[in-house]
């Protein structure tokens, strides 16, 4: 299946839709939320940087801590994704202070 799969590649990164196609799947795998959340709206409508927390924490479940996986899932970089997970805990660890 690998061989398959490398064999019918024509870009640089190796696509799972040969591997789909392989165990009979031909539509991507989807799952109800990780963390039990869905994608129900209260009244008001959460912020943007509520909503990309709440994704992130997403696809980090989904891919079990995996950051390089959970960034594929995003659809963005691992570096933009380390880049977002450091922003994050600097807003939670609050502004520096000069000693």
């Amino acid at each position: 299946m690998v061989l398959s799969a490398v064999s019918r590649q024509r870009e640089r990164i190796l696509s799972l839709e040969t591997f789909r196609e392989a165990m009979g799947r031909t539509e991507p795998d989807l799952r109800p939320a990780a963390t039990g959340g869905n994608l129900a709206f209260p009244d008001r409508l959460p912020t943007l940087k509520q909503l990309t927390a709440q994704l992130i924490e997403e696809a980090l479940a989904r891919s079990k801590g995996n950051q390089a996986i959970a960034a594929g899932l995003l659809g963005i970089s691992p570096q933009a994704l380390s880049k977002r997970l450091g922003r994050r805990t600097r807003d939670a660890e609050g502004p520096l202070r000069s000693p």
